[in-house]
């Protein structure tokens, strides 16, 4: 079971939420939680665990699942973690075995089969995985998903930071779902 953290459960909340207790404001997200799954393979980086922790918050998901690496600095996340159901395995094969056999599985990759995101269409029992920042998804996960998805650039960057491509995924997924 996760704990709240109580020094910081009432951070970056809307108005709203400010009086509640963390325990409060998880409930009332759980009335209305996408069936959205974001699943972080071996992001180094704390910032950018705790930009897409934040993100998910926002885009109200599941769960989040963090495989390999366990340990992460919460501030990223300013406190969002506390309304966020976020789950550690040390390996994916576990990590995906806690998905129901109806969801699909995209990881976003830049591979010659990969679909750019604005060709994609999302069911609703989607989880996302997003992979380390220089090395992407390992080739054992990307044996596992269904589909690779790229987000359609026009500069010279090979790829964008995995907290900034893994919120426009989050917000598009959100989109099509018509949960704005």
């Amino acid at each position: 079971m996760q704990t709240i953290d109580k020094d910081t459960a009432r951070q970056n909340v809307l108005n709203h939420f400010k009086t509640m207790e963390a325990e409060c404001v998880r409930a009332q997200l759980d009335e209305d939680r996408s069936d959205l799954v974001l699943i972080l393979e071996n992001i180094a980086y704390d910032i950018n665990v705790g930009g897409l922790i934040r993100t998910f918050n926002i885009m109200n998901g599941a769960k989040i699942l963090i495989v390999g690496r366990k340990q992460w600095d919460r501030r990223g996340a300013v406190g969002t973690h506390n309304y966020c159901y976020v789950e550690y395995y040390p390996e994916m094969s576990e990590a995906l075995a806690t998905l129901d056999s109806d969801y699909k599985i995209f990881a976003a990759e830049l591979t010659n089969d990969s679909i750019p995101l604005n060709y994609v269409k999302f069911p609703a029992k989607t989880a996302i995985i997003m992979g380390a920042e220089a090395t992407g998804i390992t080739p054992e996960t990307l044996s596992m998903v269904d589909f690779t998805v790229s987000i359609p650039q026009r500069g010279s960057a090979r790829s964008m930071n995995v907290t900034a491509a893994g919120s426009i995924i989050m917000w598009e997924y959100t989109r099509q779902m018509g949960l704005f």
